[in-house]
């Protein structure tokens, strides 16, 4: 129905600014914990992506023709519920980083190695949640062949990470700070779910 393809077009342009709002927000929360280095970045971009690929992987695995709207709610409203439990681990952060770093003593690539590992403890499963979204709404917006839908999928949801990143990064942030753009992220993701 075309009607709802244009509201599902909508909602999956806004989860693509929540997906983005909140790599933001984790990239500068393991900042802030681990430094603002190239490696901290370096991690939480990484432990992203490989969270993408990873959820992409597997729901597309068990994708069929008669994937829902519902299906893809789902998703989101999963991702909202994990960021929820996300933030009971903000204030804790600094104490695992301070321990990390402890067992690490002078070796870089212990301490290296513990950021990640604690990066992807935390990070995982909200990156493949995003990922497994991805390949949903591609089909949920397939018209035509795949290529097409693939296509439009890809833009519609760059034109959503470009405002996040706006929204996040001029105006989130300094407004609310790291976990109140955090909280707006997840009520967004929620929003955009139910």
């Amino acid at each position: 129905e075309p009607r709802a393809q244009k509201a599902f077009t909508v909602l999956f342009a806004l989860s693509g600014l929540s997906a983005l709002a909140f790599q933001i927000v984790w990239v500068r929360l393991f900042g802030l914990v681990f430094g603002s280095s190239v490696y901290s970045f370096s991690a939480v971009l990484g432990v992203y992506l490989f969270g993408l690929a990873l959820g992409s992987f597997v729901v597309g695995r068990f994708l069929t023709r008669t994937t829902s709207y519902a299906t893809w709610a789902r998703l989101e409203i999963a991702l909202a519920l994990v960021a929820a439990l996300l933030l009971y681990s903000f204030s804790r952060l600094p104490d695992w980083g301070w321990h990390a770093e402890e067992r690490a003593g002078n070796r870089w690539s212990s301490l290296l190695l513990s950021e990640v590992g604690l990066v992807a403890l935390l990070l995982l499963v909200p990156c493949a949640i995003l990922g497994a979204a991805f390949p949903v709404a591609t089909r949920l917006l397939q018209v035509r062949d795949g290529g097409h839908a693939a296509g439009f999928a890809y833009a519609v949801n760059t034109v959503g990470t470009i405002a996040g990143s706006l929204w996040a990064g001029f105006f989130a942030i300094p407004k609310w700070g790291v976990q109140g753009t955090h909280l707006a992220a997840m009520w967004l993701t929620l929003a955009i779910g139910l």
